[in-house]
């Protein structure tokens, strides 16, 4: 497997947060087309063949919320 170099430039996004009804929310994230295709590799990188392209998103968001809400946790 080549290795390539992925950079994400999060400053960079716009992310839209849609408050719906029944305590509903709709995240947007729009990257422009380098950051696009960065996160294409790295999702063909490191996403295995039994996972859909969509519960591999839904995982990286659950762990990023989880990771931070330790790291919160410990301070307190």
């Amino acid at each position: 497997m080549q290795e390539q170099k992925i950079k994400l430039d999060i400053a960079a996004w716009k992310i839209n947060i849609e408050q719906r009804r029944r305590n509903r929310m709709k995240f947007t994230v729009k990257m422009g087309k380098d950051e696009s295709e960065a996160f294409k590799n790295f999702m063909e990188q490191l996403r295995p063949d039994d996972v859909s392209e969509d519960n591999f998103i839904r995982t990286i968001f659950y762990k990023g919320v989880n990771g931070e809400y330790e790291i919160l946790s410990c301070r307190q």
